[in-house]
């Protein structure tokens, strides 16, 4: 027997099964066909969120639940996750203030544990939104690099035993009453592997997966939903994000983005394809119209400096409304033979309640599966001594007082206390080797190919962090051939 068990996919969902599984005992082996965090889980509004909007449809259950586990990744993974307050212009036509401000109380009450401030009600003044929107509510949620705490959960799995298997896509499955023996192909290598029970995480992929290579029949099924999103140069000084109700009903965020864009999503169009998704024109337009409807200075198409587009695959409810289709998570359980668990929907926040759910399904079919435990667990780079990330902070400074200090606060950003092993033996800055662009440098780009299954350059600069957005054409050619000379 090879593991226990095999995770397919390698979005937040994926990687969340794989080290909860792995922490309670079980061998794992995760395979994904691209790159960590290659699809939906890099292609999200970057947010850690209860889901107000949700209240609106009667899911009080789905928001307790997601501000629950905001609370957590919080605390647990502090250096990636953080407080972002938000501002929720009164459009009166569209929703009565007063639902508005009840919503936001059921909100707080929902959140009662949170350690973030309560709402509030404001008079806007001098933030660039015209005249016409003159009081906002304020109120508090959390925002994320959403491809780094992907991998952050991965190393999290890799420490506790699991198999990261990357760029390896799973092409035949038999099953047996017992077991599965699968093949796994990695590039021209194909392997037979002989696991006790799957778990189908593929995100958009699970439906085709479990049809055609695993050759079952779910009883639940998946609904397609692309997200567009644009960046813009920022529209705003102050640190709020808005959340803006559009005409037919819907809430586009406008979100502070990396100290110098605007982060502008998500549209909702239905798709039947879950493969590389673009946004189109209408999409692009309808965001831009959205917006301008609030903005004393309008955005333009010319203003667009990166656009990207993502597939949520969320369990079919039958909603003919996208927007109102259920974001609760569906657990598909074929235990008729060897196990077989096939995720339908989840979200980024929830990720951890998704994953441990599915591993207490497996301690049935398991025994050796352990209790649950990540609840309490921080993740990779998350630990700081005494709970001081500012103490942490100071001290790195101290050391490394040759390191620019913009720098230096990026690499806290995406390492935490792993920034100690990012810059080992590192003295000055002439020490982090060669300069890529933005916040590039040789040193990071070696680390992340040794410890974060990075290989391409699409990898680092889109995945591992966004530093794209900082390095032209050439540039990035440059980045492209010194990775091609590491894997000869």
């Amino acid at each position: 027997m090879d593991a226990d068990l095999l995770v397919i996919g390698g979005g937040i969902n994926g990687v969340g099964t794989a080290a909860d599984a792995a922490g309670r005992g079980l061998s794992v082996i995760l395979c994904e066909k691209g790159d960590l965090a290659s699809g939906t889980s890099s292609a999200s509004s970057n947010l850690i969120h209860g889901g107000l909007r949700y209240l609106e449809h009667g899911q009080f259950g789905l928001v307790r639940q997601a501000l629950r586990e905001r609370n957590l990744l919080s605390k647990h993974a502090s250096h990636l996750v953080t407080a972002q307050p938000f501002l929720l212009p009164m459009s009166p036509e569209i929703r009565k203030p007063w639902l508005l401000r009840l919503g936001l109380k059921a909100y707080d009450f929902l959140a009662w544990d949170s350690q973030l401030p309560k709402s509030s009600s404001i008079v806007i003044k001098d933030l660039g939104l015209q005249s016409q929107y003159h009081h906002a509510l304020k109120y508090y949620d959390c925002k994320v690099d959403d491809s780094r705490l992907v991998l952050h959960v991965a190393l999290q799995a890799h420490e506790h035993g699991a198999q990261i298997f990357t760029r390896t896509e799973i092409i035949a499955a038999e099953r047996t009453p017992k077991y599965w023996i699968v093949k796994l192909k990695n590039g021209n290598e194909i392997r037979d592997y002989v696991v006790k029970a799957i778990v189908n995480a593929a995100g958009p992929s699970a439906q085709q997966i479990a049809n055609n290579i695993l050759h079952v029949h779910t009883e639940h099924k998946i609904r397609l939903i692309k997200g567009t999103h644009i960046l813009v140069p920022k529209l705003f000084d102050y640190n709020e994000a808005l959340v803006l109700q559009n005409n037919d009903q819907r809430t586009i965020f406008v979100i502070p983005y990396m100290d110098k864009f605007s982060l502008i999503g998500t549209t909702e169009v239905l798709v039947d394809d879950p493969k590389d998704p673009v946004a189109s024109e209408e999409e692009i337009e309808y965001l831009c119209n959205a917006v301008n409807k609030f903005i004393l200075n309008p955005i333009k198409k010319a203003d667009i400096v990166h656009v990207y587009a993502g597939i949520r695959p969320l369990y079919n409810d039958n909603n003919q409304d996208p927007s109102k289709n259920s974001r609760e998570f569906v657990i598909d359980i074929d235990d008729k033979q060897a196990p077989l668990i096939t995720l339908f929907g989840g979200k980024l926040t929830t990720y951890r309640h998704t994953s441990e759910q599915i591993c207490n399904i497996l301690e049935k079919n398991l025994p050796k599966c352990g209790a649950p435990w990540t609840d309490t667990a921080y993740l990779p780079g998350g630990h700081f001594p005494n709970d001081d990330q500012e103490m942490f902070k100071q001290h790195i400074k101290k050391i490394y007082t040759r390191i620019p200090q913009d720098l230096l606060q990026h690499y806290f950003n995406n390492y935490g206390t792993r920034i100690t092993n990012l810059l080992m033996n590192v003295h000055s800055q002439a020490n982090l080797g060669e300069h890529f662009g933005g916040f590039l440098y040789k040193r990071e780009v070696d680390f992340l190919m040794q410890h974060e299954w990075a290989r391409t350059a699409e990898d680092i600069l889109w995945r591992r962090g966004k530093q794209g957005l900082f390095l032209d054409d050439q540039r990035v050619s440059r980045l492209s051939q010194y990775l091609d000379s590491c894997h000869k």
